[in-house]
């Protein structure tokens, strides 16, 4: 197993405390006790020590973060060896055959969303750890983004193959644009680097320009030019839920509340037009999902193209998160009850688990899925901070909390598996590829750390890296709202003068 760098320096203090939490109760640190009480969930330090435990291991490897450092590689073994496409594949990646063209087809691609995630989660492994080293490498894979692919206008090139990135600006869709976006929107959130900020707002102004309607406010195209990429097809009369959902969730919600006040104003009415936009246009109150596309009636079916539960309620998580930070309270009250009827589908009581999708028969797929589960649970976590769910929210999160850590979880090598396949068992798919790397392992870590403290009424510590620290008020944790209750400038960590902050919020909300 790859082994964490000499600078990770409280992992001892971490592990020593992993290890009096297994002495003291007999539990392992990934099994929940049946209990549905608030306790029963993960403590903030089981949090901290899942991350330094099983995921951050597979992305502090020399594999992992790239030659010259940065350079973060796409594709990569379970045991977190980079994948080479001009040898003999292994047994993850050759197992797949010709029946996932999707990956085998883009083995010799280095694609930026990737590099973006990739960012985005040594980011938040600072900020629930204060160690210099991922803020370092999180400020490695901006520079790499910023240096090698981003456009004088304000585009990105979506991949890279032979060297040169690809393909025209035309043939980019909109949701790859905003994930390249996603490493630098954090970076930025944690350190309020101005260079950082005018490179984001130039982009941001390129995808409003670009892909959208003036006449239409909140919709934008999925690509601009007609558009093949084996086996994928693109049209310009695609109409993607997350061509707008995606900008919301890859950097807008969270820079919105923190831009400096003449931008503000803009984004809050672009966030808000984006959130109509998806409620009108994207749901279904017979069925209560989020149809994936509707540009034409085949796309309006169950089991179909995105329509399952991750992408309906992630639509909710947003909906209902901009509704409580922009006074919509039409917002919150759509998505609550909604959110709430999904997570009553979703959960698997035989499995004490989260399901994957509806099916045309109305069955529930029974596939566990890395990212819809990790969306699952921080719909429900985010709405245990309402009192009056308190108790529902926790009775769902106990045991599929339970189930991540003890079954999705790769003890071996670290990480989490793509997907249990409902039929088998098996884990199916490699565990890095072009659309799997840490960015959801790490949010889940970082809202089931937020959020569990918060539920205790127990302090929520994180840390920042400010050259000049903002105001209080303008320091928040992640997606919620809290006070600050100390604000504490430690060492120098970065560059630019950057110091370590530590901040302790009360009262997240």
């Amino acid at each position: 197993m790859n082994r964490l760098p000499s600078s990770f320096f409280p992992f001892a203090r971490l592990l020593l405390g992993a290890v009096l939490l297994v002495a003291t109760t007999g539990v392992p640190l990934w099994t929940a006790e049946p209990d549905r009480s608030i306790e029963a969930l993960p403590s903030g330090k089981r949090w901290t020590v899942h991350v330094y435990r099983d995921l951050l291991p597979f992305w502090t490897s020399a594999a992992a973060v790239g030659e010259p450092e940065g350079a973060f590689p796409t594709f990569r073994y379970d045991d977190g060896a980079v994948v080479d496409p001009t040898r003999p594949l292994r047994d993850e990646y050759r197992r797949l055959g010709a029946s996932h063209p999707w990956i085998t087809n883009r083995l010799d691609r280095k694609y930026v969303r990737m590099l973006s995630r990739q960012t985005y989660l040594y980011g938040v492994g600072y900020h629930l750890t204060g160690d210099p080293r991922l803020l370092a490498l999180a400020k490695a894979g901006v520079d790499e983004i910023f240096a090698t692919a981003m456009e004088s206008d304000g585009s990105f090139a979506s991949w890279f193959e032979r060297g040169q990135g690809q393909p025209g600006p035309e043939f980019r869709t909109s949701q790859d644009l905003s994930y390249a976006l996603l490493g630098p929107s954090f970076y930025y959130y944690l350190t309020r680097d101005e260079d950082v900020l005018r490179r984001i707002l130039k982009a941001k102004r390129y995808i409003f320009q670009a892909y959208g309607d003036p006449e239409r406010p909140g919709r934008l195209r999925w690509i601009n030019a007609d558009f093949v990429d084996p086996p994928d097809e693109h049209r310009r009369s695609q109409q993607e839920l997350v061509a707008l959902l995606d900008q919301v969730n890859a950097y807008m919600l969270l820079l919105t509340p923190i831009l400096p006040e003449r931008t503000r104003e803009e984004w809050r009415r672009d966030l808000i037009a984006l959130a109509e936009k998806i409620r009108d246009d994207y749901y279904s109150e017979d069925l209560n999902v989020f149809w994936g596309r509707i540009d034409a009636p085949e796309h309006r079916q169950l089991g179909g193209h995105h329509v399952d539960f991750g992408h309906t309620i992630k639509s909710f998580w947003m909906l209902y998160l901009i509704g409580q930070h922009f006074d919509r309270q039409d917002l919150v009250e759509f998505a609550r009850p909604r959110a709430i009827r999904v997570l009553e589908e979703a959960y698997l009581p035989e499995m004490k688990a989260w399901g994957e999708k509806k099916l045309q028969d109305g069955a529930i797929q029974h596939n566990r899925v890395w990212w819809i589960y990790a969306e699952l649970d921080q719909m429900a976590a985010t709405l245990m901070l309402d009192e009056t769910l308190r108790d529902e929210m926790a009775s769902y999160l106990a045991p599929t909390y339970d189930y991540w850590f003890s079954e999705l979880v790769d003890h071996e090598h670290g990480e989490v598996w793509h997907m249990i396949d409902a039929q088998t068992g098996e884990r199916e798919f490699p565990k890095v590829h072009l659309w799997k790397n840490g960015f959801h392992s790490f949010e889940h870590a970082l809202v089931g750390y937020i959020t569990g403290q918060a539920a205790r009424g127990r302090p929520v510590e994180l840390y920042y890296a400010f050259k000049n620290g903002p105001a209080d008020t303008e320091i928040q944790p992640y997606y919620y709202r809290a006070e600050a209750r100390q604000v504490q400038r430690e060492e120098h960590v970065g560059q630019n003068r950057q110091a370590r902050w530590r901040v302790v919020f009360n009262n997240v909300r």
